[in-house]
């Protein structure tokens, strides 16, 4: 038995740590929110070892690592997965403008629009983001200590809200939230994982 799929929680500069959680899979994803400074990922296969982006990505200096926007993705040995990075930065306003902080961290509406497009044509079993959708948050541990005023309702929430409302997976996982939760809504598996948390496909 090994694992043929691994997904693998935000980075937040930990660089060390991630290559290591890597090793020992034939593939890996991460739900975004790797760092700024891609040196590092100089050593993985990035035919193996890929990253939805999240709010927390350098988007003037991405590697092959990183997926697109969205879309399917033929993970080697295990099957598709659909995809949509991006996120919102609640606090951008703490943020320098193209060195901790970019404005394509989330999707344009009209990239949104054609990843719904691709999305309700896919149908999916297995989704991986960075976010998700808005009408799950208030399920979720981090937001029971929320204390900056309403939850963000971020273009990017909105858009995995009616993705999630045209067609439910059987799994979704994201991060962006740093708190490990699972629940089924809907019939949707839903998974966030924290910093560098995994969730692995075993064969």
């Amino acid at each position: 038995m090994e694992t043929v799929l691994r997904v693998i929680g935000d980075v937040h500069g930990r660089y060390q740590r991630y290559i290591d959680l890597t090793r020992s899979c034939q593939n890996t994803i991460c739900v975004g929110d790797v760092g700024f400074d891609y040196r590092p990922l100089e050593y993985l296969d990035s035919r193996h070892h890929r990253i939805v982006a999240g709010n927390h990505d350098n988007y003037r200096a991405m590697t092959q690592h990183f997926l697109g926007d969205y879309g399917e993705y033929e993970v080697p040995g295990f099957g598709k997965i659909f995809f949509a990075r991006g996120g919102y930065s609640i606090d951008r306003s703490a943020r320098q403008f193209g060195i901790d902080w970019f404005p394509e961290e989330e999707m344009s509406e009209g990239e949104m629009a054609c990843a719904f497009s691709a999305y309700e044509k896919a149908k999916p079993d297995i989704v991986i983001s960075h976010e998700c959708p808005n009408q799950i948050k208030d399920m979720i541990p981090f937001f029971r200590n929320y204390s900056f005023g309403p939850v963000p309702i971020s273009r990017t929430s909105r858009l995995l809200d009616v993705m999630f409302d045209a067609h439910q997976p059987k799994e979704w996982i994201f991060g962006h939230y740093h708190c490990d939760w699972s629940a089924t809504i809907r019939g949707t598996r839903f998974t966030c994982l924290g910093i560098l948390s995994t969730k692995d496909y075993i064969v």
